[in-house]
């Protein structure tokens, strides 16, 4: 079994979330958060959250480069970059959708 297989559960957990609220830097923020299972086979779980994030773009992508490395039992599976006017603000805010998965074990106790 890989040993990604046997971390902790992170998405699931909102362990990504906080990690995410962690290391981050100022300006990114966590607009978004929905954790689901996606597949469940042969005594493994597919975990995927779709993580909204917005800020500045050079924050943004310092942000995606931490998760990969400090958490090496999350995959990221795709980025999805978009722009929208704040209607308040009349401003331009960049927003990064991401969508994580991580194999988790099925235990006996689900």
């Amino acid at each position: 079994m890989p040993a990604a297989v046997e971390a902790p559960e992170l998405i699931l957990s909102g362990g990504l979330l906080d990690s995410v609220r962690r290391f981050a830097p100022a300006g990114v923020r966590a607009t978004g958060y929905v954790p689901v299972t996606t597949l469940r086979q042969d005594g493994i779980e597919i975990h995927t959250a779709q993580l909204t994030l917005t800020g500045p773009f050079a924050e943004l992508l310092r942000t995606v480069e931490t998760l990969e490395r400090r958490l090496p039992a999350c995959r990221l599976r795709s980025a999805e970059w978009q722009t929208a006017t704040r209607p308040r603000t009349r401003r331009t805010q960049l927003t990064l959708t991401l969508y994580i998965q991580q194999l988790t074990l099925i235990t006996e106790s689900k």
